[in-house]
């Protein structure tokens, strides 16, 4: 029976995290692996720690196939405009995969040509990039015997994201709760991990990026009260919830006042506490906005689903309701409800009166 591989993503990612406190992080980088959620977040911490966004002069980003690596290499060459680097990211390039030559080997089988010619051409620039520019590679699937590859793992930095094991998951989540200013018992977090199996049928596992996403409105509904428990975890993550929740945002967005009071008080009617509705419904519109602004400066799908935590693939459902959205509507909608939380929490206002208010006044003041 062969032995179970043991990932290195800790200590890689160990490594990756010192090189950028102390200044070493190489001109080119990969990261790769089948779990979203750990490309996507350690992405986003390169970028944070390099100081670059999405309108940066020296920020170029490529998504897909079909990329030019003499493109890329020209744009790599440039020196950066009064900063101490450029970075560009390559998103699902598929230079790393591998196609096969025409013909035969003289044994008869197909000879694996070490990836596109795209992946062999930019090869060489990774054994010799320019300095002063950092690319970094993200990918979901690569063939470890391409050229490409094979010149990123020896003359740059290589991080596999696999995906974590139950016990160091269940670990993340405490510390992230407890990030919060907050606690969750051990059934709760059993049971959340329950509500987040996904992958191949035959295959299951945790999905990192709706456990995040599960794990921050749980820290929404029991804010108050400081404390998860196994029965908030049923609450919130039942399906029915979720979907009242979306479903009062598109009321809003079709600016459907009579639908929105109407949901709301079906939800109330399920002995749902208004405060917690009103921390889903101020989350949900403050992603509208983060999405909306970042789909504005053109950043890729998944940066935006990093960005704000979402799963990918619901991110452009958030994407499409941003559009319906002014800017300046947006942030007012947002105001509205920081104001009405306030003046709850300040007992200044009835909490029924005051979040139906708000609705109203979201969905017909479009």
């Amino acid at each position: 029976m062969a032995a179970k591989k043991v990932s290195d993503y800790a200590s890689k990612k160990k490594a990756l995290v010192q090189s950028l406190e102390d200044g070493t992080f190489p001109p080119c980088c990969l990261i790769f692996g089948e779990e979203d959620f750990l490309r996507s977040a350690d992405l986003k911490l390169i970028k944070q720690r390099l100081g670059v966004s999405g309108d940066d002069m020296n920020f170029s980003s490529y998504e897909g196939p079909g990329l030019s690596a003499g493109e890329v290499i020209e744009m790599a060459m440039t020196p950066p405009f009064l900063a101490p680097v450029r970075v560009i990211v390559i998103s699902d390039s598929g230079w790393m995969s591998v196609s096969k030559k025409a013909g035969k080997k003289e044994g008869g089988d197909d000879e694996p040509s070490g990836g596109s010619s795209e992946g062999r051409k930019f090869a060489e620039y990774v054994k010799a990039p320019s300095p002063d520019t950092r690319v970094i590679f993200v990918e979901r699937d690569v063939n470890r015997t391409t050229a490409l590859y094979k010149a990123l793992d020896k003359y740059g930095f290589t991080l596999s994201c696999d995906p974590p094991a139950e016990s160091d998951l269940a670990r993340w989540v405490v510390k992230r709760v407890k990030d919060g200013g907050m606690e969750i018992s051990a059934e709760a977090v059993n049971s959340l991990m329950e509500h987040v199996v996904g992958g191949a049928a035959n295959e299951p596992r945790i999905d990192m990026n709706m456990l995040a996403n599960e794990t921050e409105k749980l820290m929404c509904f029991c804010m108050e009260r400081g404390r998860i428990t196994s029965e908030d975890v049923e609450k919130i993550s039942s399906d029915v919830l979720m979907d009242s929740v979306y479903k009062m945002v598109e009321f809003i967005a079709d600016k459907d006042m009579r639908g929105a009071s109407a949901l709301y008080q079906d939800m109330l009617a399920l002995k749902l506490e208004p405060v917690m509705l009103l921390a889903l419904i101020t989350r949900q519109f403050n992603m509208i906005l983060q999405t909306a602004e970042m789909n504005a400066a053109h950043r890729s799908s998944m940066d935006i689903a990093s960005a704000v935590g979402l799963n990918p693939k619901i991110v452009f459902k958030y994407i499409n309701w941003g559009k319906r959205y002014r800017s300046e509507r947006l942030v007012s909608i947002l105001r509205m409800c920081l104001e009405t939380d306030a003046a709850i929490k300040k007992g200044r206002t009835d909490k029924n009166a005051a979040i139906e208010l708000l609705i109203a006044s979201c969905a017909g003041g479009l």
